[in-house]
């Protein structure tokens, strides 16, 4: 059932790659030696179960998308890592608290912004000062270790300050929703345009008003066209 999870694919490799390869297909669950067959076609139990299990797998990755989507229409943040400033509560899941460590530089990267500072001028800032990537700061903290281990932390950029500026996540806001799958069992994944973006105001602790948020946004040169802050 592993090798099996697209019909159409399995039939073209048992028809005519393995063949064309000279490779011996076995399959236990099935039965099945392709050295049973040879010269002729493969067994059509094979092609039946490919087909059930096909269709399986596409049921099945459509009822966990559903799911993850219900849980998150009922305010539950799953996502892996917490967006930088806040963290994911241990007694409570799902639900985010303000992290006053770095809390504190996301409020800065807006105050500064407000003030009128550029946006290459902040970047450079937070990297004359040493201030910690968010990066920097879970690998210092030992938090999301699959993610922060290896190699040296990277420079703030203007990409990390703007998906900071940009985030409304940050205005208590938790907002999800942002791609959906091309097609049901595919990876692949379409950004949406924000406006179809789903958002829960209120959900959380805000770390900055939601006044200075919008002067950010209103501010020339801070937004990039098609920006998708991360969340």
């Amino acid at each position: 059932s592993r090798f099996a999870r697209n019909y159409l694919e399995t039939g073209k490799y048992i028809e005519q790659i393995f063949p064309f390869m000279g490779i011996r297909f076995i399959a236990i669950n099935y039965n099945y030696d392709s050295k049973d067959y040879v010269g002729g076609i493969g067994e059509i139990d094979v092609q039946f179960k490919a087909l059930l299990y096909d269709f399986y797998s596409k049921d099945l990755s459509q009822k966990v998308s559903t799911a993850v989507m219900a849980r998150k229409d009922n305010g539950m943040f799953i996502g892996i890592c917490a967006p930088f400033g806040y963290v994911k509560s241990k007694s409570h899941p799902g639900e985010l608290l303000v992290d006053e460590e770095v809390a504190a530089v996301v409020r800065r990267i807006y105050t500064l912004r407000v003030g009128g500072t550029s946006i290459a001028s902040i970047v450079r800032t937070l990297n004359e000062e040493g201030i910690d990537t968010p990066a920097a700061y879970h690998r210092r903290k030992g938090t999301y270790k699959n993610m922060y281990i290896k190699g040296d932390a990277p420079l703030w950029t203007d990409y990390k300050v703007n998906s900071i500026l940009n985030n409304e996540m940050y205005i208590g806001t938790f907002v999800y929703g942002k791609s959906r799958v091309k097609e049901i069992g595919s990876r692949r994944k379409k950004m949406l345009p924000s406006n179809e973006w789903k958002r829960i105001p209120n959900h959380h602790e805000a770390i900055v008003s939601k006044e200075v948020y919008e002067q950010v946004q209103a501010m020339k040169g801070t937004v990039p066209e098609a920006f998708t802050p991360i969340g």
